[in-house]
């Protein structure tokens, strides 16, 4: 049986505790769980633990030299907590971990363009219990089994040591930096200490590709894709499909993708550069070959058949769906919008100008008003969960989140575009605005928090005729704190 509450700790000097105990606790957890306080239990904060003596008591309290072990720092934070009783193991937190590519050296952002992001983090895990650390590779201390991070508390971030996180979610944010020989090293190490690490890497468009061509559907379709091995798989596909889409294998937020269209035995080819839309044209296939070819270098890219998408002002219109895992550890959709690209660009993606638009407005409000909009939302959602489920099955590593894009073309047939593992956490990318955190944070908290065994429970609702709870020791159960004795003496709060 497992209790799951709020609870206020308080540290006091080893000199004034009992000489039998190292940790108080309040009756009330004892009697729940019928603790025997000859037998010790295990205090576990993140994946660091200790074996304590306690007693019962009226407030729950832990000796100074085990908070240090545990590194179990005071900010006055409400902790929430789990006990396993056949474990005899009291799990306080929980802490989770964001691993970060780095910090900014300068002004109050500490993590740039996505400090907003770990705010919302941050006071979300707090707000129920938990402490959320952020931390980058050079932070992980490979011989104390701790990590030197940042935590958001009293209106400022505060650098300090941390037992390393049982669940860490993986936000490195280049691909360049994640492939390097002394990051896998590092992430490495994490899993070898026991760490559920996810989201472990960012996906290759070719192996997706591969991954789910066996998918069989009469409702949902996947561009014709192959590699590009030089001139002859250009010409392959351009002799079969008019316009064809030649994007990086390991690219993300739209950069590096070349549009090509065919006029006859010409050509037209179309990429972004410094936020334009650069054209040119070729006469002939050969001639679009040798471009190619100087362009894209040895480097892996793909060749998509290119789709005739729906359009809103003659700007083309994509949708992302935004796959999270939920509090009870399954698949779930958070939400799916429409993208409008910039005019005359060639892709749609809001780091490059696009716009968000809600899913039906992208739809109804698009030069194909004959479309079963009812019908496409259905297959957008019923296919964006079916395809979370079976990346996962194939996939190595872990993964709670993931962006998959979507087509929708003139006669509302749905294409499976590409599967990103690190959608966009920059505010210019959140498709409503919402007081508090965003729905993919609430999210990102509720997966992490049962990762961690600290499952979210539906309140209870009261009967109007009980009356008002006792005193009992400074927990916190149901939302409602239950009153806590005054701490005399030189503790500290926590």
């Amino acid at each position: 049986m497992t209790l799951r509450n709020f609870i206020e700790v308080h540290i006091s000097p080893d000199h004034e505790f009992p000489a039998e105990a190292d940790l108080i606790l309040p009756e009330i957890v004892v009697n729940k769980h019928m603790m025997k306080d000859n037998q010790p239990i295990k205090l576990c904060y993140g994946l660091k633990e200790i074996a304590l003596h306690f007693q019962p008591g009226n407030s729950f309290m832990v000796k100074e030299s085990a908070s240090k072990f545990l590194h179990l720092d005071p900010d006055g934070q409400m902790f929430g907590f789990h006990y396993d009783r056949k474990a005899r193991r009291l799990v306080i937190g929980p802490l989770i971990g964001i691993l970060m590519s780095g910090v900014s050296k300068t002004g109050e952002e500490v993590f740039g363009g996505m400090t907003d992001f770990c705010l919302e983090v941050a006071e979300k895990s707090r707000s129920r219990g938990g402490r959320a650390v952020f931390f980058t590779l050079e932070q992980i201390n490979e011989n104390t089994e701790t990590i030197e991070g940042w935590i958001y508390s009293n209106q400022k971030w505060i650098q300090s040591v941390f037992p390393t996180p049982y669940c860490v979610h993986n936000r490195i944010s280049s691909r360049r930096q994640e492939k390097k020989e002394e990051t896998q090293m590092k992430i490495n190490l994490l899993k070898q200490r026991g760490v559920f690490f996810y989201n472990d890497k960012f996906l290759d468009k070719w192996e997706i590709v591969q991954q789910l061509k066996t998918i069989k559907s009469e409702t949902v379709f996947f561009p014709h894709t192959t590699l590009y091995t030089g001139p002859d798989s250009l010409n392959i596909m351009a002799s079969r499909y008019q316009e064809l889409y030649i994007k990086p294998s390991g690219g993300s937020l739209g950069k590096g993708i070349i549009r090509i269209k065919r006029y006859g035995e010409s050509y037209s080819c179309q990429y972004q550069k410094n936020g334009e839309t650069i054209a040119k044209k070729y006469r002939s296939i050969t001639d679009l070959g040798r471009m190619l070819q100087s362009r894209i270098g040895l480097r892996p890219y793909v060749i998509q058949q290119g789709i005739d998408l729906i359009k809103q002002n003659g700007r083309i219109v994509d949708f992302r769906a935004l796959v999270q895992k939920n509090k009870n550890g399954k698949w779930a959709i958070t939400s799916i919008v429409g993208r409008r690209g910039p005019e005359e660009s060639i892709v749609s993606n809001v780091s490059t100008g696009g716009t968000i638009l809600g899913l039906r407005e992208a739809l109804e409000s698009s030069n194909a008003p004959w479309l079963p909009v009812d019908q496409v939302v259905s297959v957008l959602k019923n296919k964006a969960l079916k395809l979370a489920e079976v990346f996962e099955i194939g996939a190595v590593g872990n993964y709670a989140e993931l962006g998959i894009d979507f087509a929708v073309d003139q006669s509302g047939r749905v294409w499976v575009l590409e599967i990103n593992s690190k959608p966009s956490k920059a505010v210019h990318s959140v498709g409503s605005q919402v007081k508090g955190a965003r729905p993919s944070v609430k999210r990102l908290i509720d997966f992490c928090f049962y990762q961690s065994g600290f499952q979210k429970h539906s309140r209870k609702k009261q009967s109007k005729s009980r009356g008002p709870r006792p005193a009992l020791g400074g927990l916190k159960e149901n939302g409602e704190i239950i009153g806590l004795p005054g701490n005399t003496g030189n503790s500290k709060t926590i």
